[in-house]
């Protein structure tokens, strides 16, 4: 089973069975809808499959583009990387279902001391992260992401923290230069 989405302008295509995700072009989208129950009534030749879209649905254009797409419809039942990103990410309820998952947890973690005297903290540098990225690409201003930063940490608390433990890899993404790039 195939669900289709459309998102921020992205073509957007989820196979549940095997958890892949594809962000694919305006051809490959609709032609799902025509493929998926030849798919499902055993049909996987890509010749077959692409005279019955040619039939169905009158799709134009180059024929390579469409033996292409076809096929990259059909590659969507194989098991391929998903990745899941985001708070919920490691949550056993998503990364549980998926046993076989490689599970990694980047987060700037690292203090800045100079000798034995706290300078930044880990968790400093994440709102600092988080205060140019609101900023920049959300529109969001400084104050305004200060006074969500409480609700974030409780967020953490709840949906992340529980679960770090759990993951494979844990990779600390703090940079050493960045306390004073972000200054300026």
């Amino acid at each position: 089973m195939i669900h289709q989405y459309k998102s921020n302008g992205y073509n957007i295509v989820m196979d549940v069975n095997s958890g892949s995700v594809h962000v694919v072009d305006d051809i490959v989208y609709t032609m799902i809808p025509l493929i998926e129950p030849l798919i499902e009534e055993g049909v996987k030749d890509p010749d077959t499959i692409k005279a019955a879209v040619l039939n169905l649905a009158g799709i134009s254009g180059p024929e390579q583009e469409i033996t292409e797409a076809v096929d990259e419809v059909l590659e969507l039942e194989k098991n391929e990387i998903v990745i899941f990103e985001g708070i919920h990410a490691l949550n056993d309820q998503i990364a549980g279902r998926h046993p076989e998952a490689a599970k990694l947890y980047i987060s700037a973690r690292s203090n800045v001391n100079e000798g034995a005297v706290l300078r930044f903290k880990g968790t400093w540098m994440r709102l600092t992260r988080r205060a140019v990225r609101d900023y920049s690409f959300r529109g969001t201003g400084v104050a305004q992401t200060l006074e969500m930063w409480a609700n974030v940490r409780r967020g953490e608390k709840l949906y992340i923290s529980p679960f770090k433990s759990k993951a494979d890899i844990v990779f600390d993404s703090s940079l050493p230069y960045e306390v004073p790039v972000m200054k300026n």
